[in-house]
C-alpha cells in the first residue's frame, strides 16, 4: 500500500477509539496532541460529518497539526450518524446538532487531560456545528472559529427563491448520499465498525434523500424555519471567514457574525470554499491568526487580536484575475446599499450606465429568455471571461473610467420589468471590462421575480405587468481601474447555477429619468494612484504543509444547431493512511437548450471507496434532476458483492 502522506510529525502522536456519551449514541473521535504536552492543555474540537477517520482528516490535517504543536489537544470527533459515530441521520442540520455539540464540549471541558477551557473550529458544516453549539451557551466553551459557515437556512440552499442546481444538487447533495454508506474505515476486531454499518444502511434505506427533501421543500416552511440557528444567543468570542468566490455563502456569513453579541473579528478574503492558506488569488497565514484567537481566549494571553476594526478583508486590484493584486484593510461595519453610507449610483440607459442626472435615453428593451447564460459566469477555478453570456443579455456599459472607482460592500440592481410570464429567474451580473475587452465577474445577484417580496409566500406575476425587482449582490470589494469599463449584464437566466421555473417568453426592461432601472453599491472614486489608508498586514501561510493533491475539471459546450448548452464538471483525489485508501471521484453535467426552460437536467455520478489492502468497498451513487422530476440511486459493493441497492424517487405535485 502505498506510504501516507499525511504520517503525523514526530512530534504529535493520535490517540483513536475516543468514546463519547451523547444521550442514546456515542461519538467517536480522534485526540491529537503533543508528545511533549502538558499534563492539562485547552481542547479545541472538530464535530464534523465528514469522517474523522479518512476524508476529513486527509483534507485538514494541517490545521489540526498547527494546534496541536503549539499546545493544544484536537478533538476530531465524528458527527452522530456518520464515519465511526452510532446512530442515524436523516436529514441534515438539525436542532439536535447543537445539542451535541454542547454536550461534547462539557464532556471534553472535564477530563482531567483538559484545562477545562474549549475551543470549536471548522470549514463549512462542522463550521456551522461550531455555531450551533455556541449558542447552546455549553459550560466550558470558550472561543469559536466558524469558516465558510452561514447561519444555516433557506436562502443558503435557495438563492432568492431558485435551487442551487449545480452547487446543491450536482456535487453537495450526491456527496452526503455516498458517505454515510460507507463503514468505518477502522476496522476494530470486536466487529463494532461492522454493526454500526449495518445499522447505518438500513436506516439510509428507510430515509428520503437529502436531495429529495430540499426540492421537496422549496419555499422557506418549516422544514427550514427548524434549522435556523439563533446565532443572537452566541456570547461565545467568535472569529469568522467568508470568501467572495464562495457562491451563496458569504452573504449569511457576514449576518451571521452581524447579530453574535460577543467579541467578535470577521476575515473576508478573495477565497472559495476552501481554507484561506489555500487561496488561489491570495493564501494568508490563518492558522496563525486562529492560534491567536484560541491564545487569547483559552489561554489569556493579552495578545491584542481582539483589539481594532472588527472586520478585515481583501480588495481586489487590476480586474480581480491576477494573483496577489489587492490589499487588505479593515472597517467597523459591513457597509450596503439600504445603509446610510457612501454610495454610487448608475442609471440604466439606452447610453449605458450613467452617474448622475439624464434626460434622454430611456429605455423599453425586450428580451427573450435564452436559458444558456450564466456558465461563463461560474467562478470554480479560474476568474472567469464572461463575454459570451454577455453577448447572450442584455447589457449596460459605462465609458471608459478616468480615475479609479471603488466598491466595497453589499450593493443591488434594481429593475423594472414587464415580463410574459407567471415567473423568471432574474439575474444580474456585475462586470469589469478592461481595456482589450475581456470581461470579468465581479459579483452578481440572482432570483425568482416571484419572490421579490417573500420566500415564504410568493406572489407570480400577471403577465404583461410591469413590476420592480431588487436583486442584493453578493458581498465583494474591489476596485475598477482607470480605463476600464463598469458593464452591468441582466438575463433570464443563471445556468447552471439555479433551476428556473417552467415558463419561457420575454421580458421588456424599462427605464426612464423619473423612475430608472439602477445599479447601486458603497463605494467611492478615487485618485489615480489609488492609496488606502486603512491597509493592514496579514501574516503569510506557514511552510512545512503539504496539501492533498485534488483534481479537478470544468468544461463548457454549445451545440449551435439545437442551442444546447452543456457543463461538464469533474474532481476526485486520493487519500492514503495507514490504515487504508480512501479515494472519491465525481463527475456532474448539466444541460439545458436556450428557448426551453422545461429541458434542464443535471446527471451526478459519485463514487466513493474505502481499500483496506485485504478488502474493499464501493458506493456509488447517481442523481437525475429535472424541472418536476429527481432519482436517486446508491449501490454498496464489499468486495465483488453488492450489499445494499437502492432507488428512490421524487416528483413534483
Amino acid at each position: 500500500m502505498t506510504p501516507s502522506p499525511l504520517a503525523q510529525s514526530d512530534h504529535l502522536v493520535r490517540h483513536d477509539g475516543l468514546r463519547i456519551p451523547v444521550g442514546d449514541e456515542t461519538v467517536a473521535a480522534s485526540r491529537i496532541e503533543s508528545t511533549d504536552a502538558a499534563d492539562r492543555e485547552p481542547v479545541v474540537l472538530v464535530y464534523t460529518p465528514y469522517r474523522k477517520d479518512d476524508r476529513a482528516y486527509g483534507l485538514h490535517y494541517p490545521g489540526f497539526h498547527f494546534l496541536a504543536e503549539r499546545g493544544y489537544r484536537v478533538v476530531l470527533a465524528d458527527m452522530i450518524g456518520t464515519g465511526a459515530s452510532t446512530g442515524v441521520r436523516a436529514e441534515p442540520f438539525t436542532p439536535e446538532e447543537g445539542r451535541e455539540g454542547a454536550a461534547i464540549v462539557e464532556w471534553l471541558a472535564d477530563r482531567d487531560w483538559s484545562t477545562g477551557r474549549v475551543g470549536m473550529f471548522g470549514l463549512s458544516y462542522p463550521g456551522l456545528t461550531a455555531l450551533a453549539a455556541a449558542a447552546q451557551q455549553p459550560d466550558g466553551l470558550e472561543a469559536i472559529v466558524p469558516i465558510h459557515a452561514p447561519n444555516l437556512d433557506y436562502h443558503d440552499m435557495y438563492e432568492g427563491g431558485a435551487f442551487e442546481l449545480f452547487r446543491m444538487g450536482g456535487t453537495w447533495l450526491p456527496l452526503m448520499q455516498a458517505l454515510p454508506a460507507l463503514p468505518p474505515s477502522r476496522r476494530d476486531p470486536e466487529g463494532r465498525w461492522a454493526r454500526i454499518w449495518r445499522t447505518r444502511l438500513e436506516g439510509l434505506r428507510e430515509s428520503e434523500p437529502w436531495l429529495h427533501q430540499y426540492l421537496e421543500h422549496d419555499r422557506r416552511d418549516d422544514y427550514w424555519r427548524s434549522k435556523e440557528i439563533p446565532v443572537s444567543n452566541i456570547e461565545t468570542p467568535t472569529l469568522s471567514v467568508g470568501g467572495w468566490r464562495d457562491e451563496a455563502n458569504t452573504p449569511t456569513v457576514i449576518r451571521c457574525f452581524e447579530r453574535i453579541d460577543a467579541p467578535k473579528r470577521l476575515l473576508l478574503g478573495p477565497w472559495r470554499h476552501r481554507m484561506p492558506p489555500e487561496g488561489r488569488e491570495h493564501a494568508l497565514g490563518f492558522y496563525q491568526q486562529m492560534r491567536d484567537w484560541f491564545d487569547r481566549f483559552l489561554k489569556g494571553e493579552q495578545n491584542g487580536i481582539e483589539t481594532g476594526p472588527e472586520i478585515s478583508y481583501w480588495t481586489e486590484r487590476d480586474g480581480g484575475g491576477k494573483t496577489e493584486q489587492g490589499a487588505w484593510r479593515t472597517t467597523d461595519a459591513w457597509p450596503r446599499w439600504d445603509d446610510d453610507v457612501e454610495q454610487l449610483q448608475f442609471d440604466l440607459t439606452s447610453d449605458g450606465l450613467l452617474s448622475g442626472e439624464w434626460e434622454d435615453g430611456s429605455v423599453a428593451r425586450e428580451y427573450e429568455y435564452d436559458q444558456t447564460v450564466g456558465m461563463h459566469a461560474v467562478d470554480y477555478g479560474t476568474p472567469p471571461l464572461t463575454n459570451d453570456d454577455d453577448a447572450r443579455s442584455m447589457t449596460f456599459d459605462s465609458g471608459p473610467l478616468d480615475a479609479p472607482l471603488e466598491l466595497t460592500g453589499t450593493g443591488a440592481v434594481t429593475l423594472r420589468i414587464q415580463p410574459t410570464t407567471p415567473d423568471l429567474v432574474v439575474a444580474a451580473r456585475v462586470i469589469d471590462v478592461s481595456q482589450d475587452g475581456a470581461a470579468r465577474l465581479v459579483t452578481s445577484g440572482q432570483g425568482l421575480a416571484s419572490c421579490r417580496e417573500s420566500v415564504a409566500d410568493p406572489d407570480p406575476l400577471e403577465p404583461g405587468s410591469e413590476y420592480e425587482v431588487t436583486l442584493p449582490l453578493k458581498p465583494k470589494s474591489h476596485v475598477f481601474e482607470s480605463g476600464h469599463r463598469l458593464r452591468l449584464s441582466v438575463s433570464a437566466a443563471d445556468f447552471p447555477r439555479v433551476l428556473p421555473p417552467p415558463y419561457q417568453g420575454s421580458l421588456t426592461l424599462r427605464s426612464t429619468p423619473a423612475d430608472p432601472s439602477l445599479l447601486r453599491f458603497p463605494g467611492r472614486r478615487h485618485s489615480d494612484p489609488v492609496e488606502f489608508a486603512d491597509t493592514v498586514a496579514m501574516p503569510s501561510p506557514t511552510a512545512g504543509y503539504e496539501e492533498p493533491n485534488r483534481e479537478s475539471s470544468w468544461s463548457t459546450s454549445r451545440d449551435h444547431l439545437a442551442e444546447t448548452a452543456t457543463v461538464t464538471s469533474t474532481e476526485g483525489y486520493r487519500l492514503p493512511f495507514d490504515h487504508g485508501e480512501f479515494e472519491l471521484s465525481g463527475r456532474t453535467k448539466t444541460q439545458v437548450t436556450s428557448d426551453d426552460s422545461l429541458s434542464v437536467s443535471l446527471s451526478r455520478e459519485t463514487t466513493a471507496e474505502f481499500d483496506w489492502g485485504d478488502s474493499a468497498v464501493r458506493v456509488d451513487v447517481s442523481n437525475r434532476i429535472a424541472r418536476h422530476h429527481a432519482e436517486t440511486s446508491t449501490t454498496v459493493t464489499l468486495d465483488d458483492q453488492v450489499v445494499f441497492d437502492e432507488t428512490w424517487t421524487w416528483t413534483r405535485n
